[in-house]
């Protein structure tokens, strides 16, 4: 939650959810209702009278260090349920600018890198599990290592060095790694007064550990100050139009400025500029920004005006923007382009009459598709929301692309059209049984699934349940549970730690992978690149931050410790019922996936809910281990240990 007021000069002011396609929430109930500013930054005075926020649009960032010049640096969490959605946006490293937007909205709604309102990315790390972060200055290291940004990754066991590659007014990036280990759950690292970098592990029952790590130079060189990057001049320039931000008078009276600054081949700076833009009183600027010939300070001016403005200048806007032509702007330009149109009517549906509709069609359907793969969906989204019958046969083409993301995007912008004839229907479903066989996230196919929904309700009676066979894939053959658990080994962890030592030497890979398969652990969990319906989280890492003995407490005891991205909620009727799933919708009706393995769901009335509280029970059943014998069990630890690794030091003999 937001603190209960923002001072008048918070540099990030003029968000909104600025999202027009229909919001398709997580299908599993992850950040359902949370809406932007989403993660933020804030600075707060040291009375702690005055809140200002600095920069938001995050997923889950845990933590920021102060870089270079005492730039704000930061690593920012993905949501791998994500993972082969066209919307994933993989763990990255951020360079936190005043007035930043990093575009995360939940759902399907995430913002697309290259939009204009969004701040730059500095590295794409990937699939990992950001914790603590460190830049390196105070560290008894190499100047080279003490100019790094060090990040946790809690996930994979490992801390990451980041290299920051001055670029104009910002940073670009690369990354190794420094130090890795299994079990290595990393959590937070600092610099000693040794000048060692401490780093601690631990997390959801784990061992927790602290380690130090020391160079084998340390103590023979004084801690110098390091010397500026290249392009301090340009950072510095930035932060020159960032002291602007927050303060109308000052804006206005550097408008002379700010103004070609728009344009600034430094995204950077051209990115402050129109931040500050924003906070000068629109009089003084609304008509040199209609009127504007120069494309680039144009469509930066009409953004700013679109998102500091009234419904009346974001009407000007959109008349303005018939003006500029197409062919004569470059791809970002007409992604520019595009975005404010989708800003405009994001925040002035009241704007979108009849007449409006019609002109913004006729505008829109000539250029569609432009074969640029981005710049289409954007199009097409934008299109199906004006109610576009013309665009509905490219976009039913896109269905054929060889990728999964621009068909997906295509689909999920056709399901609420009403202009499908019923040859296009049937394709949007055949689509769709092809596309529950790709890989994905726990989330994957939940959205699929979503999209089915939507587009059935659109079909006639008489098509339904063809429509439904056409989008049905091969039934996936779940394993009997109740079975599984029935078997008459009660394992506990007293009888089997101490043959855990055995786990680690001489093992059996194929027997590894056979246990696997027997103890059913597919059915919920993807290891190595494939299995899981999506139940529970990826094993693949799991040898990475957990002990043998920690793996088999969770296998024995799955109650003991439950994440909070898998555990149930348990919901309390009027009428003395009890429910109990993962929440995925919450509003005026409370629906709840109550069966992970099919996908059930049931629903009710939100009056009827008088208590809800987390489940005390793990979505994984007791006694998975009861059909395996001890080798099989020991196998099966190491087969985790692994990763896949068929080469892994159990195997050797």
């Amino acid at each position: 939650p937001l603190p209960p007021a923002m001072a008048a000069t918070s540099p990030h002011a003029h968000w909104a959810e600025d999202v027009l396609e229909p919001r398709v929430e997580d299908p599993r109930g992850h950040a359902v209702g949370v809406r932007a500013p989403a993660g933020h930054l804030l600075r707060v005075d040291p009375d702690g009278g005055e809140f200002e926020m600095v920069a938001a649009g995050f997923r889950n960032a845990y933590d920021f260090d102060f870089g270079p010049e005492g730039e704000v640096l930061t690593f920012d969490s993905d949501m791998e349920w994500d993972l082969g959605l066209p919307w994933y946006r993989p763990t990255r490293v951020y360079h936190v600018v005043s007035g930043g937007e990093y575009g995360w909205r939940s759902g399907s709604s995430k913002w697309r890198n290259g939009v204009p309102d969004m701040a730059s990315t500095l590295v794409d790390i990937g699939l990992s599990s950001p914790v603590g972060v460190l830049y390196g200055e105070e560290l008894d290291f190499p100047d080279e290592d003490r100019s790094a940004l060090f990040i946790g990754d809690w996930t994979y066991g490992r801390i990451l060095r980041v290299r920051l590659d001055p670029d104009g007014g910002t940073f670009t990036g690369s990354f190794d790694h420094f130090v890795t280990g299994k079990p290595l759950q990393v959590t937070d690292l600092e610099v000693g007064p040794d000048g060692a970098m401490w780093f601690i592990t631990g997390g959801r029952g784990t061992q927790s550990g602290l380690y130090r790590v020391t160079h084998e130079n340390a103590g023979s060189r004084p801690r110098s100050e390091l010397a500026s990057a290249a392009g301090s001049e340009s950072r510095a320039r930035r932060r020159e139009i960032e002291a602007l931000h927050g303060h109308p008078e000052a804006a206005a009276a550097a408008l002379a400025e700010l103004w070609p600054a728009l344009a600034d081949r430094d995204r950077a700076i051209a990115y402050a500029a129109r931040i500050a833009l924003e906070f000068a009183p629109i009089s003084e600027w609304r008509s040199q920004a209609l009127a504007e010939e120069n494309d680039q300070i144009a469509l930066a001016a009409l953004l700013a005006l679109t998102r500091a403005g009234e419904a009346s200048d974001a009407a000007a806007v959109l008349a303005r923007l018939s003006a500029l032509d197409w062919s004569s702007l470059d791809r970002a330009q007409r992604q520019a382009w595009l975005r404010i149109h989708e800003v405009a009517l994001a925040r002035h549906p009241e704007l979108l009459d009849e007449a409006m509709q019609l002109l913004l069609r006729a505008r829109l359907e000539p250029l569609h598709p432009c074969g640029d793969v981005e710049l289409d969906r954007a199009m097409l989204a934008l299109l199906m929301h004006l109610d576009s019958q013309d665009a509905v046969a490219p976009g039913i083409a896109t269905l054929a692309s060889p990728e999964v993301g621009p068909a997906l995007d295509a689909a999920m912008s056709l399901r609420l059209s009403d202009h499908l004839d019923a040859a296009q229907r049937a394709e949007l479903f055949r689509w769709l049984a092809t596309a529950k066989n790709s890989d994905g996230g726990h989330s994957f196919r939940g959205y699929l699934d979503v999209i089915e929904r939507e587009a059935l309700a659109r079909a006639s009676e008489s098509e339904r349940e063809q429509l439904a066979a056409l989008a049905a894939p091969a039934p996936r053959e779940l394993p009997d549970l109740a079975a599984i658990s029935g078997g008459n080994r009660a394992w506990t962890m007293a009888g089997l730690e101490p043959y855990l030592v055995l786990a680690a030497k001489g093992r059996d890979f194929e027997a590894g992978r056979a246990a696997y398969a027997k103890a059913a652990c597919a059915a919920c969990h993807r290891f190595d690149g494939s299995g899981g319906g999506g139940v529970g989280p990826d094993l693949t890492s799991a040898g990475s931050r957990f002990s043998p003995r920690d793996l088999l407490r969770t296998v024995l005891e799955p109650s003991a410790e439950i994440s909070d991205q898998y555990r149930n909620t348990r919901v309390r009727l009027r009428n003395g019922r009890i429910l109990i799933g993962r929440i995925v919708r919450d509003d005026d009706v409370v629906e709840l996936i109550v069966d992970p393995y099919t996908g059930q769901t049931m629903r009710v009335a939100a009056k009827d809910v008088v208590a809800r509280e987390p489940s005390p029970v793990s979505p994984m059943p007791m006694g998975l281990l009861s059909t395996l014998s001890l080798e099989e069990i020991l196998d099966l630890l190491a087969y985790l240990e692994s990763a896949g690794n068929p080469n892994h030091p159990a195997y050797a003999k």
